[in-house]
């Protein structure tokens, strides 16, 4: 179940928009964006019109602002800054290689054990110890 769960969460894989919204929305806010709920006709309009469920930018002022729009969930707009944007690419990027690791990890778990094999995951682990 796990792996699945893992391999999901690599590109390519089919997920629901439900499923997408809840996985980034967390992100968003850890990162610093800001979410403004569409509680206005205007706001509405405004949710509607722009892509769903992908963070994409704008630049004003010359600098770039960054949004998501939610319809699925919050009904909202996640707004950030480019420092914003950059804290959720570090936030992503780590929660990604924990996902391989935690992946990597099970499948090493599946595999039967034997002395070539530990031998090989010993040097890996003092390999990794030495960077």
């Amino acid at each position: 179940m796990l792996i699945m769960a893992a391999a999901c969460a690599a590109p390519g894989c089919a997920e629901t928009p439900r499923q997408r919204a809840k996985r980034i929305e967390p992100m968003l806010s850890a990162a610093g964006f800001h979410m403004h709920q569409a509680d206005t006709p205007q706001r509405q309009e405004e949710l509607n019109s722009r892509t769903p469920l992908k963070v994409r930018y704008y630049v004003r002022d010359g600098k770039p602002h960054y949004w998501f729009a939610d319809p699925t969930i919050c009904q909202c707009i996640y707004i950030g800054t480019e420092h914003n944007y950059q804290n959720y690419e570090q936030i992503r990027l780590q929660q990604r290689t924990a996902q391989r690791e935690e992946a990597a990890a099970m499948m090493n778990e599946e595999l039967p054990v034997t002395s070539a094999s530990r031998a090989s995951r010993q040097a890996a682990a003092a390999s990794l110890a030495s960077m």
